[in-house]
C-alpha cells in the first residue's frame, strides 16, 4: 500500500473516531431509586392478606373468591418475579427512565395482577401469599391505595413472620380477621370482609 493511500486510510479513520466521539450519549444522571407515580399501577387497589403460614388463608381464599366481584387465586407468589439485567447497561438505560430494578418489578407484578383480573372478568383482585407479610413495606410503598387484611390464628406461625405481621398491622390500615372467627361464625366475618373490600354482600360466599 503506497504511503498517499496509507495516510489517507489513517485520516479517514481518525475523523471516524471523532465523529463516534461526538454522537456517543453523555451518561444517563445519576437518578434516585424509582417510587410510585400516581396512575403508574394499572391495578390501583389490590388486596394483600398479611398472615403467617399455617394461619387458614386457603379457607378465607376459597370465601372471598365465591363473590362474584373478587378474584383470590392461589399463591400468585409476587416476589419470586425478579428482574435480573443480563447486561451493565440496562440498569443505566432503565435509570434514566426513572426505572431502578425493583420498580420494574413492581411493574411486573401489577401486570400480573391485571392479567388474573382480564381473566376472572372481576374487579378485585386478592393476593394472599405469605410471603407478602415480609416484604409490607415495600408492597405498601408500591401500592399507596393497596387494602389490607391481617389474619391471625393462635399458636401458628414462625416468630419472623408473626413480629412482621405485628409492625404492619401497627402501621398500616386494613381489617384483621382471626381464623377461630372466621370457623366459628363465617357469615359475619364475611361481612366484615365484605363491607372491608366495598362490595355488597353476597350469600354465595359460605358456599
Amino acid at each position: 500500500m503506497s504511503q498517499v493511500r496509507k495516510r489517507a486510510k489513517r485520516a479517514i479513520q481518525r475523523r471516524t473516531e471523532h465523529l463516534a466521539e461526538a454522537l456517543r450519549p453523555a451518561p444517563p444522571a445519576t437518578v434516585a431509586p424509582a417510587t410510585y407515580v400516581g396512575g403508574s399501577r394499572l391495578v390501583s387497589s389490590p388486596v394483600f392478606v398479611l398472615s403467617a403460614p399455617g394461619s387458614g388463608g386457603e379457607l378465607l381464599r376459597g370465601i372471598l373468591n365465591r363473590h362474584p366481584g373478587i378474584t383470590a387465586p392461589d399463591d400468585l407468589g409476587l416476589p419470586s418475579i425478579k428482574v435480573e439485567p443480563k447486561r451493565g447497561y440496562t440498569e443505566d438505560v432503565m435509570g434514566a427512565l426513572g426505572l431502578d430494578r425493583q420498580e420494574l418489578e413492581h411493574l411486573l407484578w401489577d401486570r400480573v395482577l391485571h392479567h388474573e383480573l382480564g381473566r376472572s372478568g372481576k374487579r378485585i383482585v386478592v393476593d394472599d401469599s405469605p410471603v407478602n407479610v415480609l416484604l409490607w413495606r415495600r408492597i405498601s410503598g408500591a401500592w399507596p391505595d393497596a387494602r389490607f387484611v391481617f389474619l391471625t390464628r393462635e399458636g401458628t406461625g414462625a416468630p419472623e413472620y408473626l413480629q412482621a405481621l405485628a409492625e404492619a398491622r401497627s402501621a398500616l390500615t386494613g381489617l384483621t380477621v382471626r381464623h377461630e372467627d372466621l370457623v366459628r361464625n363465617p357469615a359475619a366475618e364475611a361481612r366484615r370482609l365484605c363491607d372491608h373490600l366495598g362490595v355488597a354482600w353476597n350469600p354465595d360466599l359460605l358456599g
